[in-house]
């Protein structure tokens, strides 16, 4: 990240790519213990999904809708927590290397008790909406009905076409979603914003970069969902023989360590694309004021300097350890 904050706009997907490969090989020591002890659980958590999502419905009684919701919000919760702290960790990184901040793994763990608070407010707002989204698509299923009259094939046919079309539809919302998931946690990390305000700076931030958006996380989302499925199939099928058991373990291995470097690669992904955004909508970047601003949540009191008027000064809140 080397470039002219006013050429950063310009960067194309395989630019992005590149600055990320570049970012992780420039500190790959602190990447790789933030890997080993928080991408790597978040990782297992993210596979073992497919647990719940099939197989619990078989380990517990139906009769017993309680308890599996119970379980099912412990893992949630994990999950959530796991979340935080991995996206704390490489967001926080990626920008002290971006503002030539020395950074290692001991400041960055100091770093994120204050990220924590800053974060889970955000995380909570994400839940909200997923839930909201989730139940969306339960009512649009529960709405859509297929026609009674399956004698005649054409209006099956665009019946089909019609459920392929909402179907669709609500992929690429739920990828949009996702995307700006993504960048309201950058947001909350690099900028004083939290919870829903950072949700209406990073919708303003993807505006004009939509095509790039959606590329870039469907190249995260697409492996990921393919990857569960492979890990429900293969690694927690019902499968006794030995050999296959080898299998299993060498497969699960194999799918946990390309999960790591994919949920590693997409955090400090979406930190470049943050910058690019911010770029395009020609907000400055003023790299002392970032500086600062990660010095913050070490314990220090630092004012920001305003970046469109040099004459302002934008006080920050004191960040307490």
């Amino acid at each position: 990240m080397d470039l002219p904050q006013e050429q950063l706009q310009f960067l194309h997907i395989g630019n992005i790519l590149d600055e990320t490969i570049k970012i992780t090989a420039k500190s790959p020591k602190t990447f790789l213990l933030v890997a080993l002890t928080l991408i790597l659980p978040l990782s297992l958590a993210i596979l073992c999904n497919s647990i719940f999502t099939f197989p619990l419905f078989l380990l517990i009684d139906i009769s017993h809708p309680i308890k599996f919701l119970f379980i099912y919000e412990i893992y949630h919760i994990i999950l959530i927590v796991l979340a935080i702290l991995s996206t704390s960790a490489v967001v926080f990184i990626s920008a002290s290397i971006y503002t030539s901040k020395p950074v290692s793994f001991l400041s960055t763990m100091s770093a994120i008790p204050n990220l924590f608070s800053r974060l889970f407010k955000t995380f909570l707002c994400i839940s909200l909406l997923m839930s909201v989204y989730n139940l969306l698509i339960l009512l649009v299923i529960n709405l859509v009905t297929f026609p009674e009259s399956s004698d005649k094939i054409f209006i099956n046919l665009l019946f089909i076409f019609f459920i392929f079309a909402i179907a669709l539809a609500l992929v690429h919302v739920q990828v949009y979603i996702t995307a700006l998931c993504f960048m309201a946690s950058a947001v909350s990390v690099l900028e004083p914003v939290n919870g829903f305000s950072a949700f209406k700076k990073s919708y303003r931030l993807l505006k004009g970069k939509t095509m790039m958006v959606f590329f870039l996380t469907y190249f995260y989302v697409l492996p990921s969902v393919g990857m569960n499925m492979v890990s429900g199939i293969v690694v927690f099928a019902d499968v006794g023989d030995p050999v296959s058991l080898v299998f299993r373990i060498v497969s699960g291995g194999f799918l946990v360590a390309f999960f790591v470097l994919l949920n590693l690669g997409g955090l400090v992904t979406i930190s470049v694309l943050y910058y690019v955004c911010k770029s395009y909508h020609c907000e400055t970047i003023d790299k002392t004021a970032l500086f600062d601003h990660l010095e913050g949540y070490l314990g220090e009191y630092v004012p920001l300097m305003s970046t469109s008027n040099s004459s302002s000064t934008i006080q920050m809140e004191i960040v307490n350890l």
